[in-house]
């Protein structure tokens, strides 16, 4: 019995020990399946093809296993990585407002009002440190650009490493600090991307500094446009290389401008190194798409950038559907699932580095972000908003990583102006000609939180702000300031539509003014008295006559106070889409001495006293044409002014011209020129409709009505009444709106034109 039960032990013994060598056996003679390379390179806009080449890619079944890119493929390539489906690239590439993205300018609704006003109006700007003027270190700060990655790569916060992604990643660029090239594998993914496309002398390097290192990063494609062989470290056995960088040869016709003579020398060395990645990607499954006459600028043409990646990737789709046959054979692998995406994160830590002449705890304040608090995109978005609002610093960007020890730290890197500051801007109209837009501001002017400003607006009549203020209270809430303004400018004297010819006026106005922000950052309320000198008329003998008595000139000079309510929560000052904004503005003249002089020689005084009411409003909205992708967008406005008694000329209401046109105590009219009515009261109302045809374009059209009043006692009996309409063109680009405006009004039946061309300072009134 003892051997049969021995003999079955050693029978089960020798089945078990055989169907485990059968599967051993099986295992080691299994295939592996080879792993896939994708490796993008930069271009600029001409990068949006590798989306058209990953559509295809997954049309036969083709996933990679690892993603490297350079500049726009590290864009691409980081937002494949992490999990965005080719509609979202697409999506991505098309729609992005590819010019807000890479300007200085940025949504105004959570920029203080006291500086609103002074967003988005200079294309240039320096500071002086050590006496001498320094310019940005690139053309382009790009806070918009910074903050859209950030709020696209949002889902990888809480992921430090590249490589657990859903398709491990790589990315690279340049540190010129030490010259040498930069893999980003771990850290904040919209920082490591926000350096791989800086184009030197386009977009400003990012600064990166931790413990051990620091680095300044400028786009990779100046070493390495191609990374090839970096993909294949990764672990690919197989390499797909998608190359939309530069020619290896290009024509004399080519190099036809100093911004593609400077592209081209800029990137010798990543073109010389494409040329040697280019040997390591297999022929049948290397893609180069046809881009001849693409810039690398030309992100309004995303639809045929990324059909050329299409067509030169179904070139290559039987050797590509080929390959994914035979791997999909061995082990499918599916599309990588995407990244999860959270609404709130909680951030352990707040650090803000880089503040040596500001004011640290106003900083953290104004960010509003403490540590161990939940957060969202659009809350750090905000905080980056307020703090530029500061007008404090030349860029802002942040980042977000995560400690061995699991604490997630948020890091606001900015980079301070000086002390002194000075912007530069320039316009071109048919009312002013050519001129000449400046600000000088110099904080802690003479003593520490005193601030200086010198507005400038330079031509044949020039005008010139000086300003020195204080904030104090909590949150800077109160504000003092003294105010001088010079303004020279003309008056046009018109009967009818006739046009009598142009008389000279000055203003000259000094205020002391306490203002206090209420309802946020929204909404301003000042209380000032002021003195003011104007000047109406010409020294000329010969001039003509601008009233009935042979008036030749009127000086007053008259003591007064104002308050003023200003609200403004407009997107855009200069484009809006959305927001509102409105004054009131009463303003009480208590003596006026008034001085006549005639053209017989003879002249009068006079003492005058008044009330004045000025008030407008505006409200912008649009509406969305998601099959045209176009957005129209409606202005509807309304303005009063009353006077309690007839006045002086010089401080009467001006009405006419165009928005763009305007300086002190005047208000546009479509339809008529400039200053063509003077009045004592007024209402009008109108509507502005801006259609967006294409990205920047626009067709604008003016509907606007104006009732004038001699007398108040009798509203329902207007003095004159006029109908405006207008149509035309406004081109929005970096150095200001471009607009072509054709206007009739239907009283006067005569057609009038308005072209503009860049910033007028607007507040300079």
């Amino acid at each position: 019995m003892a051997c049969k039960r021995l003999f079955v032990s050693i029978f089960i013994s020798l089945i078990i020990s055989n169907f485990a060598s059968l599967a051993q056996s099986d295992t080691l003679s299994a295939p592996v399946r080879p792993k896939v390379g994708l490796a993008l390179s930069g271009g600029g806009a001409k990068g949006m093809a590798h989306i058209g080449i990953l559509k295809e890619l997954e049309s036969v079944g083709l996933y990679p296993d690892y993603i490297t890119g350079t500049s726009m493929g590290s864009i691409i390539g980081a937002l494949y990585s992490i999990g965005f489906t080719i509609d979202e690239l697409e999506n991505f590439a098309r729609n992005s407002d590819w010019l807000g993205l890479m300007t200085n300018s940025f949504d105004t609704k959570l920029v203080s009002i006291r500086q609103k006003d002074d967003y988005g109006w200079w294309p240039l700007e320096f500071s002086f440190e050590n006496h001498k003027p320094v310019l940005s270190s690139g053309m382009i700060e790009a806070p918009n650009l910074s903050i859209f990655f950030s709020e696209n790569t949002w889902c990888t916060a809480g992921i430090n490493k590249f490589d657990d992604y859903p398709i491990p990643f790589r990315c690279y660029g340049v540190d010129i600090l030490k010259g040498r090239l930069i893999e980003f594998s771990e850290g904040d993914l919209a920082r490591a991307i926000r350096g791989s496309m800086a184009i030197p002398l386009v977009f400003s390097p990012v600064l990166i500094e931790n413990e051990n290192d620091t680095m300044l990063i400028v786009d990779g494609g100046v070493m390495h446009n191609f990374p090839v062989t970096d993909v294949k470290k990764m672990g690919a056995d197989i390499v797909i290389g998608a190359y939309t960088g530069f020619e290896d040869e290009v024509s004399v016709a080519d190099m036809n401008s100093i911004t593609k003579i400077t592209g081209r020398v800029m990137m010798f060395g990543g073109v010389n190194d494409s040329k040697q990645q280019m040997d390591s990607v297999d022929p049948r499954y290397r893609i180069t798409p046809d881009l001849k006459g693409i810039q690398p600028s030309d992100f309004l043409q995303a639809d045929k950038i990324i059909k050329r990646g299409e067509d030169a990737a179904k070139e290559r789709l039987y050797d590509l559907k080929k390959l994914a046959d035979s791997l999909n054979a061995i082990a499918p692998r599916p599309h990588p699932k995407r990244l999860p995406r959270h609404d709130t994160i909680i951030i352990n830590h707040v650090v803000i580095n880089g503040l040596n002449l500001t004011n640290s705890e106003n900083a953290y304040g104004i960010i509003g972000i403490s540590d161990n608090q939940g957060v969202t995109p659009q809350m750090i978005g905000d905080a980056v908003t307020r703090l530029y609002a500061t007008l404090l610093y030349k860029s802002i960007n942040y980042s977000i990583t995560t400690g061995d020890d699991g604490q997630i730290t948020l890091t606001f890197n900015v980079k301070e102006k000086g002390l002194t500051q000075f912007n530069l801007g320039g316009y071109y109209d048919d009312i002013y000609n050519v001129g000449v837009t400046l600000k000088f501001s110099r904080r802690n002017f003479l003593r520490k939180h005193y601030d200086a400003y010198i507005f400038g607006n330079v031509n044949k009549h020039p005008s010139v702000q000086a300003k020195i203020s204080r904030n104090m209270g909590k949150s800077n809430l109160w504000t003092l300031y003294s105010k001088v303004d010079w303004n020279r400018d003309f008056k046009t004297i018109y009967d009818g539509s006739k046009r009598l010819g142009d008389i000279d006026y000055i203003r000259i106005g000094w205020d002391v003014v306490g203002g206090s922000r209420t309802l946020g950052n929204n909404t301003l309320v000042e209380f000032a008295p002021t003195l003011e000198y104007f000047m109406i008329g010409n020294d000329d003998d010969n001039s003509f006559v601008f009233d009935s008595v042979n008036t030749k000139s009127v000086v007053t000079f008259q003591e007064g106070a104002h308050l003023t309510v200003k609200h403004n929560t407009l997107d855009n000052n200069i484009y809006p889409k959305s927001g509102a904004r409105w004054s009131i503005e009463l303003k009480g003249v208590f003596n006026a001495d008034v001085t006549t002089d005639y053209l017989d020689g003879s002249s009068s005084v006079a003492s005058d006293e008044y009330l004045k009411l000025s008030t407008s409003f505006e409200r912008a909205f649009s509406i969305k044409f998601d099959k045209k992708n176009t957005t129209t967008t409606l202005i509807p406005w309304a303005a009063i002014g009353i006077s309690t008694k007839q006045h002086s000329d010089a401080d009467k209401f001006y009405l006419g011209g165009f928005e763009y046109n305007m300086r002190y105590g005047q208000t546009p009219f479509i339809g008529l020129k400039p200053n063509q009515l003077r009045v004592n009261n007024f209402s009008a109302a109108g509507l502005t409709i801006r259609q967006e045809m294409f990205k920047y374009f626009n067709i604008v059209t003016h509907i606007n009505a104006v009732a004038t009043y001699d007398e108040l006692n009798n509203l329902k009996n207007p003095t004159e009444t006029y109908f405006g309409v207008g149509a035309g063109v406004l081109f929005r680009t970096p150095i200001g709106p471009i607009s072509f405006i054709q206007a009739t009004d239907y009283k006067l039946q005569k057609d009038y034109y308005y072209f503009s061309m860049g910033f007028n300072l607007p507040y300079i009134k």
